[in-house]
């Protein structure tokens, strides 16, 4: 059981650098657990937009899929510029 742990922390520390969507794997931290025998651990990602998320491997695992691509900047990208396209299109029909 402790060599599955340690080989987890290993391949994930080989994954710093790398680019999950629009995150960036920054570190991974190991936090020692203070009632049981097993040790956890987060992971720091940065955002394109400049924002820094930390999340625990069981919140990680999404964005290792790709289920999870942004901190949420995508979404307000993608809902301004499907607002501001329906938005001019209207207008020009004059129904604005």
């Amino acid at each position: 059981m402790i060599i599955k742990k340690a080989k987890k922390i290993d391949t994930l520390q080989q994954l710093v650098g790398q680019k999950f969507g629009r995150f960036l794997l920054k570190e991974v931290n190991t936090i020692k657990s203070t009632t049981s025998n097993r040790n956890s651990f987060t992971l720091n990602f940065i955002c394109d937009c400049g924002v820094n998320r930390t999340y625990s491997h069981s919140k990680a695992t999404n964005i290792f899929k790709g289920t999870t691509k942004s901190c949420g900047c995508l979404r307000k990208e993608k809902w301004a510029k499907s607002y501001y396209s329906w938005k001019k299109d209207w207008t020009q029909k004059g129904l604005l």
